[in-house]
C-alpha cells in the first residue's frame, strides 16, 4: 500500500516537472513574424552616445530621443525589425546589444533540459535510498533476517561478563 502511494507521488512529481519544463520552453519561444514591443527593442540596442548600456536603462538626451522615436515608429505600425535595421544603418553594427534571440533561446532550452535531467536523477536516487532503508524480511510475515559477525559475539561476551 505504502509502495503504491510512493509511486503515485513520484509519477505526480514527474508530471508536474514535465509540465513546468514545457511551460518554460513555450515561454522561451517567440515567432519571428511578431515585432517586439518598445521595451524589447530598447533592450537589444546600445545607446550610441557611449555604447555603455542599452537604450532601456541609459539616461541621456540621445537615449531618450531614440526611445521616443522607437515608440512613435511602433505606433505608426513599423515592425521592430525595420526599426532595428534603420538604427544599424545609421549607427553601425556596434549598436546591436543582442545580435539575435537564438543564443538566449538555446540557453533557456538548455537550462530546462538540465533541470529535467537533474529532477529525474534525484527521483532515481530517492527511490534507491528508500529501498535501501527497508530491512529485508522473510516471506510469510516472519521476523526480519539479521546477520551476526565477530563484533556481535564480542559485544555479547562483554555484556555477559558485566552481568555476572
Amino acid at each position: 500500500m505504502q509502495r503504491r502511494r510512493r509511486s503515485r507521488i513520484a509519477i505526480a512529481i514527474a508530471i508536474a516537472i514535465a509540465i513546468a519544463m514545457m511551460l518554460c520552453l513555450a515561454a522561451g519561444t517567440s515567432s519571428a513574424e511578431s515585432y517586439p514591443g518598445a521595451q524589447a527593442l530598447e533592450t537589444r540596442l546600445y545607446a550610441p552616445c557611449c555604447y555603455g548600456s542599452t537604450l532601456d536603462i541609459h539616461d541621456s538626451d540621445l537615449a531618450r530621443a531614440l526611445r521616443g522615436e522607437i515608440e512613435t515608429r511602433l505606433e505608426r505600425g513599423e515592425s521592430g525589425e525595420a526599426i532595428q535595421a534603420d538604427f544599424v544603418a545609421r549607427y553601425g553594427d556596434k549598436i546591436l546589444a543582442a545580435r539575435s534571440d537564438a543564443p538566449i533561446r538555446a540557453m533557456g532550452v538548455g537550462i530546462a533540459l538540465t533541470a529535467l535531467l537533474l529532477a529525474g536523477a534525484l527521483l532515481v536516487v530517492v527511490r534507491r535510498w528508500t529501498r535501501r532503508a527497508r530491512t529485508p524480511s522473510v516471506e510469510g510475515g516472519a521476523a526480519s533476517v539479521t546477520t551476526r559477525d565477530a563484533f556481535d559475539d564480542r559485544i555479547d561476551a562483554e555484556l555477559a561478563e558485566l552481568d555476572s
